[in-house]
């Protein structure tokens, strides 16, 4: 009776550690990576690509809607592509203005023959003819707009060095692009915090500053960059989410090195109304950053800036956790993802909780199978309470560590190493910008998170080994046999209590060969630490526990008197 019982206990016990192990792992917080979930959940009710396509087609403003449609995110109806047909068929010059453009379009009626609209018309192209931009100089000369007039003393700078000086037969380029950032900043389509720097930068390459004369012509060489692919409302909507010539470099960037992945960068922009965060992001994860931002970008604002803020890979959920979603996923309640959302740190903690709680049923599992077993007596699990307390705890930990690392894969990969950025051309200031990353990643402490779970889970192994070892300690000493038996039964027991170094070296070989064969790309550190533990616990054991109880059986063997002081030791 009292078998059957402790066997349904024991099967009691894993339903629960099976279903708090559930729970724990649905929580969807991860270290190093984003929930697909909380992404969607944080985009609803927020602006949508779906939206923003409908405002621009609604507007008038067939330049924007071309490339939101190139993305595929956003399908226009029929209402909205007849729309378009019917306004690029009536007006062939939104080719090339993209829709209305009031200053743009005073410009184009200035001219006395207008540049040719039709597919793929550049708003660089239509400038470069030298009569075009003799009156688009004219037509600008009388604003009142102080980044405008500062961008046109910008022509009389030389010392170029990607461009020719406009005062050159071949300084059309140069010319060209100060005139179209000009005309954006009369339009009012620059973000006000790039309108504030331009009169600064341009002041102070004026006065022979080579590094913001590098800007300045980061600036415009980006300028031109993208003003060879967009027309004019396509740019103006872009330049508006832009806060620094360092942001336009990097959009001018992907447009040359991703061409095809530019419609979903451009969408994110204009969604997010600035670009820096993406192109942080796009930065920081160069091969998975893309793929990311294009799950994200159907979901919303909401998910594009949570993704941009956490800093993080997508997650990308193993083979088992996967299996369970598709068949449980309908379980999970609801609110977690709301509750997650907007309280991560008490959910983290929640989840911290759960599965450690699961692992110490499991642990609680385990002791009562060793005891089905006979190899844990009912007298000894009664009077060893405290030490078996101590190891459920050590495994519940271990436990935790190990499911965490099995849920989230990419927790042990990690580089320090900051990717290479393509550049459309090199300047001071883009040198000097690649250069400092890479001295601050030599600099930086590779002992990062995946490197604290190593040790951490080395270290409880080594706990979980030490108190077993106290329990076989703690058995020979409650034997009622003679001293010379328990002298043997110790020798026996002698390759078992070198344990914590067969588990120290296992650890430390298996983290190397990971490491070797691209499993896993954790820290050194925690590999030769296991070893290092093993060490450490295994002459605890020995020394501390070991050689005073066969010291002390010795002597009885020898019918002398243990010493006062070996005594008192024992007793502590």
């Amino acid at each position: 009776m009292a078998g059957k019982w402790l066997t349904s206990k024991t099967l009691a016990l894993c339903l629960t550690c099976a279903l708090l192990a559930w729970l724990g792992i649905g929580i969807p917080l991860h270290f190093r990576s984003v929930s697909p979930l909380l992404l969607e959940r944080a985009g609803s009710n927020t602006p949508g690509i779906q939206e923003l396509c409908s405002d621009y087609t609604m507007a008038g403003r067939t330049g924007p809607a071309l490339i939101l449609w190139e993305t595929h995110v956003c399908t226009p109806g029929e209402r909205e592509r007849i729309r378009v047909l019917k306004l690029l068929s009536e007006r062939p010059d939104y080719w090339l203005s993209g829709g209305p453009a009031p200053y743009f379009e005073a410009y184009v009626g200035l001219l006395p023959q207008p540049p040719k609209s039709e597919r793929g018309s550049n708003v660089i192209d239509a400038l470069l003819p030298a009569k075009r931009r003799d009156i688009l100089l004219q037509y600008l000369s009388g604003s009142t707009n102080n980044a405008v007039q500062e961008l046109l003393n910008a022509r009389n700078l030389t010392g170029w060095k990607s461009f020719l000086p406009v005062s050159g037969k071949a300084g059309q380029p140069l010319d060209a692009s100060i005139l179209t950032l000009a005309l954006l900043a009369q339009g009012d389509n620059l973000h006000a915090d790039l309108a504030r720097q331009i009169p600064d930068i341009v002041n102070m390459a004026a006065g022979n500053d080579r590094f913001e004369q590098d800007r300045l012509e980061e600036l415009l060489l980006a300028t031109l960059t993208i003003g060879r692919r967009l027309n004019w409302n396509q740019m103006a909507e872009l330049f508006k989410s832009v806060h620094s010539p360092e942001d336009l470099s990097a959009l001018a960037r992907r447009l040359v090195t991703e061409p095809d992945n530019f419609p979903h960068i451009y969408a994110t922009a204009l969604l997010c109304k600035e670009s820096a965060p993406m192109m942080a992001y796009l930065d920081q994860y160069p091969e998975k950053g893309m793929d990311a931002l294009k799950r994200a970008l159907p979901m919303g604002q909401g998910a594009l800036k949570m993704l941009f803020d956490e800093g993080k890979e997508l997650y990308e959920a193993p083979a088992p956790v996967r299996w369970a979603d598709r068949h449980f996923g309908h379980l999970r309640p609801d609110f977690l993802l709301d509750y997650t959302l907007h309280n991560p740190r008490q959910a983290f903690y929640l989840k911290l909780l759960l599965v450690f709680s699961s692992g110490y049923a499991l642990a609680l599992a385990i002791s009562r199978i060793l005891r089905l077993i006979g190899v844990l007596t009912h007298v000894l699990y009664r009077r060893k309470g405290p030490l078996l307390v101590l190891e459920n705890v050590f495994v519940a930990s271990a436990f935790t560590i190990i499911l965490w690392m099995v849920a989230e894969p990419n927790l042990l990969r990690f580089s320090t190493e900051n990717p290479a950025r393509p550049m459309i051309f090199e300047t001071g200031a883009a040198i000097a910008a690649a250069i400092i990353p890479q001295t601050n990643a030599m600099n930086a402490n590779s002992l990062d998170q995946a490197a604290v779970l190593s040790l951490l889970l080395f270290f409880f192994l080594q706990l979980i080994v030490y108190v077993f070892c106290l329990l076989r300690i703690s058995r020979l000493r409650s034997m009622k046999v003679p001293p010379a038996t328990k002298i043997r039964l110790l020798e026996n027991e002698d390759n078992l209590f070198d344990l914590g170094l067969y588990v120290g070296l296992s650890g430390t070989v298996a983290s190397l060969v990971m490491l070797a064969m691209n499993i896993v790309q954790a820290s050194l550190i925690a590999a030769y630490a296991s070893t290092l533990f093993g060490i450490i616990v295994t002459a605890l054991l020995k020394i501390v526990h070991i050689r005073p109880f066969r010291r002390r059986l010795i002597l009885e063997t020898q019918g002398e008197p243990e010493p006062v002081e070996q005594v008192a030791s024992q007793e502590v």
